[in-house]
């Protein structure tokens, strides 16, 4: 894709300059531009349908890293109040990912009854006058290499809003402030569109992320009412308790918790404060810190009530907790999903009230045993590469095993972990090393230009090589003058250069530390990424990668996968270590589903035949099938159809099941989003099968006698002749 240009939301994108170069999206507006990148509307010629496109801005390789980022933290997270992520994409030396385009409007423009108030520029430093227009879009602030300078243009950003709002407070509260304000506004309209607001967030908590930037411009809504919380550029991931990210503080400064600014790490309460901005926002037409804090009860909260009149007294009550100073008096997720909406039914409603509990982890006592002997240091001396693989059914929690592996073994020394997972979606040139290498990045910003000097290849063109097939490394000061250089070695001698590079840099870094590289979901590994393994694995220096643990998690088999490990066993069969992870025991899944709040957790190991992930997802949905029937309930006519037809014949290719259903490849990626079907590489074609063969039972349960007729005779067409094409005349 040729570089696009930053043009303000509205502009068309038909000039030169803003004309996709690829022959699969056509760019038809811009919609609106952030600090990491500009997101247009665009036609996908391939599925022929709208989608929002975010391309990466031409920034620094943290701004590189931060994108790809927004995309990998949340690809997997589905729910219908969130807005749904569809590929990444690598074109030359462009990055961009596609997603759901959302045809709404800012929460705050479809609630509330007149224009928002007039409000100082975000930006430190750089005041607004005073009868500007409200900005609904505020410049993000986050830098994760420059802490203290992020903390300081934050603090002087705070300052000066609060200065500039305590100056005009009485002035707003006649003229900006009337006091039929909230007169205007539907209550029952408002109470649906928060509560759903509040289930997207409380989704979003339990599966492990925190948003960190909500605010109207973020949250939009369609003229059906239904809200799609988007914009993930600042979303964090906890891990096992444990907070994914270098830049606490970031956000949009109206809309931040007061916590933050004194150098508290964000928790789940910071964005049910940002929540609680909005909703005072919509109720009052000012932000809270416009208004005097309601001292009368010696708590300092900000009350909508005491700006304006007729506020119901549940959303003045409820608004007030939100906005509390400490985060501890604020309302979590449990309280705020019954005091919204209780009655209507979530899907997959959070089990998990706090973040900081790490996620439960029960049993696999042999698994982990032999994992950790495997990766034990020095058990296979430091000639030759190992590799160990761990392989089980999707949602056994293979990679959960692997985190706790490396997460509780007592080694004299902790290793540097590289992580990478092969997404199925997108078109990412060396899938199975680009997370890696991101975190790699991440290890290297940490070294001094002295220490960095000695990691990297003495030649400038190997140098070039690498920054220009991995440009996340480029803000290191050794790359200084080689990016340019780069963009002119022909490819072939690019990559031969940059994958030597890299094994050279890991060999270094190797010899100081023990290095573990994780590859998950490797059976989407293609023959470039296996290519580029096997000479990190296997490379003319057999030293250079002695001292590198690999681990390889794969659901299904992978034939460029079996010849790389083949090479491998060249140097003695105990290089490949295998471990299987199957079934949780009756037990250990009773004890899961305790730990998930099942309401019967006998039942829900039963129905979920022992799988973590379908335990959880039971759990949350009070039983499998429940869930799974509300999962079908949800269901367009023809996404039914295609999975009705897949849990009936228990596979088919995509193409075929595209024909027979009517359906886009993006509808297979929801139908695997919600745990129905999963995507297996075939030996032609990808493959779609039910996710779980309890998925199935349970969905071919609900089929009459002549819905599977109906079904059995397009099912036995597309056997009989030959596919997609006789079930198309079918």
């Amino acid at each position: 894709m040729r570089r696009l240009v930053s043009e303000p939301p509205g502009t068309l994108a038909h000039d030169p300059q803003t004309t996709s170069a690829t022959t699969r999206y056509e760019l038809l507006k811009v919609l609106g531009s952030g600090g990491f990148g500009t997101v247009y509307q665009a036609w996908d010629r391939d599925e022929q349908q709208l989608v929002a496109l975010k391309l990466a801005h031409e920034s620094q390789s943290w701004a590189l890293r931060r994108f790809k980022s927004e995309f990998r933290t949340v690809a997997d997270v589905s729910h219908e109040n969130l807005v749904s992520l569809h590929e990444l994409h690598q074109d030359g030396t462009s990055w961009f990912f596609t997603m759901e385009y959302v045809d709404g409007v800012p929460f705050d423009a479809w609630l509330m009854p007149r224009p928002v108030s007039t409000l100082p520029e975000t930006r430190a430093g750089r005041p607004r006058a005073k009868n500007a227009a409200f900005d609904p879009r505020p410049e993000q602030v986050a830098s994760p290499f420059a802490e203290s300078d992020t903390v300081w243009s934050m603090c002087e950003t705070i300052e000066h809003v609060a200065d500039c709002d305590a100056a005009q407070m009485r002035m707003r509260r006649e003229l900006v402030l009337p006091a039929d304000h909230s007169g205007g506004i539907d209550y029952d309209r408002l109470r649906a569109a928060f509560g759903q607001v509040v289930e997207a967030l409380a989704f979003l908590h339990a599966a492990g992320h925190l948003h960190r930037d909500i605010k109207p411009s973020n949250v939009l809504v369609t003229a059906d009412g239904i809200v799609k919380l988007v914009d993930f550029g600042l979303v964090t991931q906890v891990r096992d308790g444990v907070l994914d990210t270098v830049d606490a503080l970031a956000g949009t400064a109206h809309f931040m918790a007061p916590e933050l600014s004194l150098g508290a790490r964000p928790t789940p309460a910071s964005d049910w404060y940002s929540a609680g901005v909005m909703l005072y926002l919509v109720l009052t037409g000012a932000l809270p810190y416009m208004a005097l804090p309601d001292t009368s009860s010696g708590s300092g909260t900000y009350a909508p009530s005491a700006v304006c009149d007729g506020i119901p007294a549940d959303l003045d009550r409820i608004c007030a907790a939100l906005l509390s100073a400490d985060p501890a008096d604020r309302p979590d997720a449990a309280a705020l999903l019954a005091a919204f909406a209780p009655e209507r039914p979530r899907r997959a409603a959070p089990t998990r009230p706090y973040l900081s509990q790490p996620r439960p982890f029960v049993g696999r006592r042999s698994e982990l045993r032999e994992l950790t002997r495997a990766l034990r240091p020095g058990e296979h001396g430091a000639l030759h590469p190992r590799v160990v693989l761990v392989t089980g059914e999707p949602g056994s929690g293979k990679t959960t095993l692997v985190r706790h592996a490396l997460r509780e073994a007592t080694w004299a020394e902790e290793p540097l972990v590289l992580r990478s997972r092969c997404l199925e979606r997108g078109s990412l040139r060396l899938r199975a090393l680009d997370g890696a290498v991101d975190d790699l990045s991440l290890y290297l910003a940490r070294k001094s230009p002295r220490e960095l000097a000695q990691l990297f290849p003495l030649e400038r063109r190997d140098r070039a090589a690498l920054v220009a097939l991995f440009p996340v490394l480029a803000s290191s000061g050794v790359f200084i003058g080689e990016v340019a250089l780069g963009q002119t070695i022909p490819a072939g001698e690019l990559e031969r250069r940059a994958i030597a590079s890299l094994g050279l840099v890991l060999a270094r870094i190797a010899r100081e530390q023990r290095v573990v590289f994780v590859i998950d979901d490797a059976h989407w590994a293609g023959a470039e990424d296996l290519a580029a393994l096997r000479t990190l694995m296997d490379g003319d220096a057999k030293t250079m990668v002695a001292a590198i643990d690999w681990v390889l998690v794969q659901s299904e088999a992978n034939m460029h996968l079996d010849v790389l490990l083949a090479g491998v066993r060249r140097y003695g069969r105990e290089r490949v270590r295998q471990v299987q992870v199957g079934a949780l025991t009756t037990l250990e899944a009773r004890e899961l589903a305790q730990q998930l709040g099942a309401d019967d957790a006998a039942q829900v190991a039963c129905e979920a035949r022992g799988n973590p992930a379908l335990i959880e997802l039971a759990a949350r949905g009070g039983g499998l099938g429940p869930t799974v029937a509300g999962s079908l309930a949800r269901l367009d006519r023809g996404t039914r159809r295609a999975l009705e037809l897949v849990a009936l014949g228990h596979m088919m290719t995509v193409r075929a099941l595209r024909v027979a259903s009517g359906i886009s490849r993006r509808d297979i990626a929801r139908l695997v989003e919600a745990r129905l079907v999963q995507i297996r590489p075939g030996a032609l074609e990808d493959e779609v099968v039910p996710w779980h063969a309890a998925v199935g039972a349970l969905v071919c349960a609900g089929l009459d006698d002549t819905r599977r007729r109906e079904l059995g005779r397009v099912l036995q067409s597309g056997a009989s002749v030959g596919g997609a094409r006789a079930i198309e005349a079918a």
